[in-house]
C-alpha cells in the first residue's frame, strides 16, 4: 500500500491527541446538560461543566440525582434543572416532589429530552446535513415526539414554570439543595428561534443549545431582520434554547459594559464566518471543551462573583487562544503541491512557506482577512522526511506530503480510503475525522489477469444493519433524476474521479444495484465497463478503464464513498471541503508494469551421455 500521511494538518502549539469521536459529540452550550449526557452514558467529548455543578455517580436505582447545585434564574421564563435518573428511562416518573427552604413540598413536572442521531433514513440524513460542516447530525427532541433515529442519551429536566415566585432562594431535590440565583436579562436580547430554511454552510442551524446562542448573536450582528421560523414555544428543546441563550446573552451584556471591545470580539468569534470564493462558511470555535470553558467562565460572574478585571482577563485569555488560521494540502501529485490557507482574522496576515529540506527558499503570501487563498508550489525532488512548513503569525504547521508518483507493479496496488470530509471542529484542530471502520473501502488498481486491460476494483464493507443497501429493491435508475453526484449524500455509492484535480475526465458514481453515471459526460466509461457483485457484508465494483485514460502510462485517481443512511462522505487521497467535493488525486505510474524482474528459467536438462 502506498504511504499516506497520518496527519493532514498539524499545528505545533495545539495538542496532537485531538480525537474525533465516532459516537455522540454534542455541542456544549448548557454545561449541566452535558454533565447529564455524560452520566447517561453519552460519549461526547467535553472537559468541563458549569461552576459548582455536581459530578456525582448515579443515584441508587430508580432515583433522581440533580446535576447542579447552582441555577441562574431568568425572570418570566421557566427554569430547567437537569437530573440524572439511575434506572430505566421508561420507568422515570413524570412528576417529582421538591421541597422549599421552609420545608414545603411541591410536585414539579419532569420532562425528558432525547438526543438522537439522524440515520437510517437517507432523505432526512442528506437534508439535515448537506455534507455537514458546522453541525453534527443530531436532533434534540422531547420524549414522545416522532421517532426517526437512534436515541443516544436521555436527560431529564425538572421544570419550574414560575421560579420567581418560588418561596426562598433554594430548592431541595432529595438531599441536595440547589441555590436559585436571579440574574438580570439582556434587555436587547435578540430571538434565538430557528433561522429561515435555506441556509448553507455559514449559519447555526442545529437544535443544540449552543446554536441558539449563535442565532441570537447572528441576529444582533449579521441580520437583525432575519425572520424566525415557526416553533412551538413550549417544547423542551425550545425552552432549553431560550434558557441557554438568555444566560449567555446576560453574561455577554455584562462583559460589554466592562470591556466593550472584548465583549464584541467574543460575540463575533462565536459567529465568525469566512469566504472560499463565493461560498461563505462557518469558522467559529467548535471544540466542545473550548465552549464548555467559555460558558463556565462567562457564568462564573453571576455564581462565584469574581472581580471585574480577573473575570475579563480569563475571557481575554480564552479569546487569545482561538486559532486564526488553517493550512492544509488539497492536491499533491507529480511535481506540484496545491496548498490551501485560511486567514480567519479580521485583518490581513502574511504566510511564510518552505519545503523542510530547503529552509532558505521561503515563499511569502499575503492573506486577505476572513478568506481562503490557494497556491500551487513547484515541488522539489522528495526526500523521505520532506514536509511543507507553513507559518501564519504565531501558528506553525508541518504538512506531510504523499509520494509524488506511485508505481504500480504486479500483482497490483491496493489503497484504503482513509478520511472523512472536513468538518469545522476537525478542520480547526488539524485532524480530519477517521472513517467508520465498519464501512471501510478498499481500492485496487491492476491489469486484469483475464482480459489484460487496466481495471479498478472497489470493495465496500457494510455494517450489518445496512446490508439491505445492496439489494436495490424497486430502483430502476437511482441516478437518473439527480442534478449532480453530490446529491447522493445519504445513499450507498462509490464515486471515482479520474483525471486532473478539480477537472476530472471521468466522474463516475456506481451504486450497489449496478447502475452507473458519469457526471463528466465524457462518454469514455460505458455501462458494460462496470460489473457489480454483492456478498454478505460487502459489495464490489469492477471498473474496466478505457484505453484513453491510461494510454500515456499515468492514472490520476480520487474517490468518494457515500453511505446509506449517513451524511458523512469518505475521501481519498485527501479530505475534501464539503462545498468543493474534490479530494485531490493520487498519481499512479502504470508504465513499469512489465518491469518487475522475473525468475530465471530453469536450465534445460542435459542429454544422456553428455558432459555437464
Amino acid at each position: 500500500m502506498t504511504r499516506l500521511a497520518s496527519n493532514v494538518m498539524m499545528r505545533k502549539h495545539r495538542s496532537s491527541d485531538h480525537r474525533i469521536g465516532r459516537t455522540l459529540r454534542l455541542s456544549v452550550a448548557c454545561a449541566s446538560v452535558l454533565a447529564c449526557l455524560a452520566l447517561c452514558g453519552c460519549k461526547s467529548k467535553q472537559s468541563g461543566i458549569s461552576p459548582r455543578a455536581v459530578s456525582s455517580s448515579a443515584a441508587p436505582e430508580g432515583r433522581f440525582a440533580p446535576l447542579e447545585t447552582v441555577a441562574l434564574v431568568l425572570p418570566d421564563r421557566p427554569l430547567l434543572l437537569s437530573l440524572a435518573w439511575s434506572g430505566d428511562s421508561s420507568d422515570a416518573p413524570t412528576t417529582f416532589d421538591a421541597r422549599t427552604d421552609a420545608g414545603r413540598t411541591i410536585a414539579l413536572p419532569v420532562r425528558r429530552l432525547i438526543v438522537r442521531r439522524i440515520e437510517g433514513d437517507p432523505t432526512r440524513a442528506a437534508r439535515f446535513a448537506r455534507w455537514r460542516w458546522a453541525a453534527e447530525p443530531f436532533e434534540w427532541v422531547e420524549a414522545g415526539e416522532s421517532a426517526g433515529g437512534s436515541s443516544e442519551s436521555v436527560p431529564h429536566f425538572l421544570v419550574l414554570e414560575d421560579p420567581a415566585s418560588w418561596p426562598g432562594s433554594g430548592l431541595h431535590v432529595g438531599t441536595t439543595r440547589i441555590s436559585l440565583i436571579p440574574i438580570e436579562p439582556d434587555a436587547e436580547e435578540p430571538p434565538c428561534a430557528p433561522l429561515p430554511a435555506g441556509w448553507g454552510f455559514d449559519a447555526p442551524e442545529s437544535s443544540a443549545p449552543i446554536d441558539a446562542v449563535r442565532r441570537a448573536l447572528w441576529r444582533r450582528h449579521v441580520n437583525p431582520d432575519a425572520p424566525a421560523a415557526a416553533e412551538a414555544d413550549n417544547t423542551l428543546p425550545a425552552l432549553l434554547a431560550r434558557q441557554t441563550a438568555g444566560r449567555w446573552c446576560a453574561a455577554l451584556r455584562d462583559l460589554r459594559l466592562i470591556d466593550p471591545a472584548l465583549g464584541l470580539e467574543i460575540e463575533r468569534l462565536l459567529i465568525r464566518t469566512a469566504w472560499d470564493g463565493p461560498t461563505r462558511f462557518a469558522a467559529w470555535p467548535a471544540a466542545p471543551e473550548q465552549l464548555a470553558e467559555l460558558e463556565a467562565t462567562l457564568l462564573a460572574r453571576a455564581i462565584d462573583r469574581p472581580g471585574d478585571e480577573p473575570w475579563a482577563m480569563r475571557l481575554r485569555s480564552w479569546a487569545a487562544r482561538q486559532v486564526e488560521s488553517a493550512a492544509w494540502i488539497e492536491q499533491d501529485a507529480g511535481g506540484e503541491t496545491h496548498l490551501a490557507l485560511a486567514n480567519l482574522a479580521a485583518q490581513r496576515q502574511e504566510a511564510r512557506l518552505n519545503f523542510t529540506d530547503r529552509p532558505r527558499e521561503v515563499t511569502r503570501l499575503d492573506l486577505a482577512p476572513r478568506s481562503i487563498a490557494r497556491r500551487v508550489l513547484d515541488r522539489p525532488p522528495q526526500s523521505p522526511s520532506q514536509r511543507l512548513a507553513v507559518a501564519v503569525a504565531n501558528e506553525v504547521y508541518a504538512l506531510p506530503l504523499l509520494d509524488a508518483q506511485v508505481v504500480v507493479l504486479p500483482p497490483g496496488r491496493t489503497f484504503s480510503i482513509p478520511w472523512r470530509h472536513w468538518t469545522l471542529d476537525a478542520w480547526l484542530a488539524g485532524q480530519p475525522p477517521p472513517i467508520n471502520d465498519g464501512r471501510a473501502t478498499i481500492v485496487r488498481v491492476q491489469r486484469s489477469p483475464e482480459r489484460g486491460h487496466w481495471e479498478i476494483i472497489v470493495t465496500c464493507a457494510l455494517d450489518r444493519a445496512f446490508e439491505r443497501a445492496v439489494e436495490g429493491e424497486g430502483v430502476a435508475d437511482p441516478l437518473r433524476d439527480l442534478a449532480h453526484w453530490r446529491e447522493l449524500a445519504g445513499h450507498e455509492s462509490i464515486t471515482l474521479l479520474l483525471g486532473p484535480h478539480e477537472h476530472p475526465i471521468v466522474a463516475a458514481t456506481i451504486r450497489p444495484d449496478g447502475s452507473m453515471r458519469d457526471w463528466a459526460r465524457s462518454n469514455l466509461l460505458r455501462d458494460e465497463d462496470v460489473r457489480v457483485a454483492q456478498r454478505e457484508g460487502r459489495w464490489t465494483a469492477v471498473v474496466a478503464l478505457p484505453e484513453a485514460l491510461v494510454s500515456e502510462g499515468v492514472l490520476e485517481i480520487g474517490a468518494l464513498r457515500m453511505h446509506e443512511g449517513e451524511d458523512a462522505v469518505d475521501c481519498f487521497p485527501w479530505p475534501a471541503l464539503p462545498w468543493r467535493c474534490d479530494p485531490g488525486r493520487l498519481r499512479l505510474d502504470l508504465s513499469r508494469w512489465e518491469a518487475l524482474p522475473r525468475p530465471p528459467a530453469e536450465p534445460p536438462a542435459s542429454a544422456p551421455g553428455t558432459d555437464e
